[in-house]
C-alpha cells in the first residue's frame, strides 16, 4: 500500500512511499552446531524509493535508490507509524537499510503496471534481530510486481 508522484513527461522523477511486508528465508551458519540452518522471518517496513526514469510511449524504464525503515514484525501499520517517528536519529538510522531498484513499467489508461528488481546495499542483519548462535551477512534481493492507479 502506498503512493507515488511522477514529475516530468519523457524524463521523470518518481518519488514513492509505501508500506511493505516481506518474508525471508536465510541460510545461516549455526555457530554452536557448525551446521547450516534455514531461518525464516518476516519484516515490515516503510519503503521510500526515489526513481529516475525514461518514458517511451506507454513503456517506462526507471532505477534509483530505496531507503527502508524496518519495524517489528508484529506491529500494526498505526503502531509502525508511531514507531517511525520515535527514537533518536541514531536509533532511526539503525532501523534503516538501503537498496536499489531497477525495472520496467507500462501505463494503460489510469493503470500503472511495474516489474522491478530490488537489490540490497545494506546488510539485512543490520535491521533484523539475529537469534543467538547464528552468524550471517545477507544482502537480500527480490523481484516485485506492482499495480498502481492514477488518481490525479
Amino acid at each position: 500500500v502506498g503512493a507515488y508522484a511522477r514529475l516530468g513527461k519523457t524524463l521523470f522523477l518518481q518519488p514513492e512511499v509505501f508500506f511493505s511486508a516481506k518474508d525471508y528465508e536465510v541460510n545461516a551458519l549455526n555457530a554452536l552446531t557448525k551446521s547450516n540452518d534455514v531461518v525464516s522471518f518476516s519484516q515490515k517496513s516503510i519503503d521510500v524509493p526515489i526513481l529516475v526514469g525514461l518514458k517511451l510511449g506507454p513503456l517506462r524504464v526507471a532505477a534509483g535508490p530505496v531507503a527502508s525503515y524496518s519495524f517489528s514484525a508484529d506491529a500494526s501499520a498505526n503502531n509502525a507509524l508511531k514507531t517511525y517517528f520515535s527514537g533518536t536519529p541514531r536509533e532511526i538510522s539503525n532501523r534503516s537499510n538501503f537498496s536499489y531498484q531497477a525495472g520496467i513499467g507500462l501505463d494503460i489508461l489510469s493503470l500503472s503496471l511495474d516489474v522491478r528488481y530490488q537489490g540490497a546495499i545494506s546488510e539485512l542483519s543490520n535491521t533484523i534481530a539475529i537469534p543467538t548462535g547464528f552468524n550471517y551477512a545477507q544482502k537480500p534481493s527480490f523481484f516485485q510486481a506492482t499495480l498502481g492507479l492514477r488518481i490525479l
